[in-house]
C-alpha cells in the first residue's frame, strides 16, 4: 500500500529461468503477492520476444539458461533497450559480470519467500522516485551492485541498519 492508503498497481514481471519447476514456483509466489507475471522465458530469444510484446517493469533473470550463460546479455539488453529493471536470480553469482550487465542486483538460489517479498518492495521503491528511498533497506541475500548504491545516493541517502 502507498503512504496515502492507495494500493500499488502490480508490477509486470518477466521470469527468465529454464528450470521449469523453479520458474513455476517463483511465478506462483509472485502471483500470490499480487504481481502480474507476463511470461516465463527459458532462453534469450524467448526473453527478448516477451520483453518486446509485454514491456515488463521487472525481469528476474537466471545467469545460465538452456542456451548457455546468456543471462548477462539478456540483462544488458532488457535494461538498455526496454528500460526494464533486472535482478539476477542465480545459483552462480560468480558468473555475474562485475558491472552487473545492467542489473541492479542479485538474489541467490535457493531464494526464500521473504526475500522475494522484500525484493518487490525494493524494486517498487527504486522505480518510484517519490517513495522515500532513504528508508529502504535491501533484502537479505540481495547483493546490490555498487553502481546501484551510487544511483540511490544521487536520489536520496541510503541507510543501512
Amino acid at each position: 500500500m502507498a503512504a496515502d492508503g492507495a494500493m500499488f498497481a502490480p508490477l509486470k514481471i518477466l521470469i527468465v529461468e529454464d528450470e521449469i519447476l523453479l520458474a513455476m514456483d517463483l511465478e506462483a509466489h509472485l502471483e500470490a503477492l499480487g504481481q502480474d507475471v507476463v511470461g516465463v522465458a527459458s532462453d534469450a530469444a524467448e526473453a527478448f520476444d516477451l520483453a518486446g510484446s509485454e514491456a515488463p517493469d521487472l525481469a528476474l533473470v537466471d545467469v545460465n539458461l538452456r542456451d548457455g550463460p546468456s543471462g548477462p546479455r539478456i540483462a544488458s539488453e532488457l535494461a538498455q533497450r526496454h528500460d526494464t529493471i533486472v535482478v539476477f536470480v542465480t545459483g552462480s553469482p560468480e558468473q555475474i559480470p562485475s558491472d552487473y550487465a545492467g542489473a541492479v542486483g542479485a538474489v541467490l538460489k535457493p531464494w526464500d519467500p521473504i526475500t522475494i517479498e522484500q525484493l518487490i518492495a525494493f524494486v517498487r521503491a527504486y522505480s518510484e522516485a517519490d517513495t522515500g528511498l532513504h528508508a529502504l533497506v535491501p533484502p537479505p541475500r540481495l547483493n546490490i551492485a555498487p553502481m546501484f548504491e551510487a544511483v540511490l545516493s544521487n536520489r536520496a541517502p541510503f541507510h543501512h541498519p
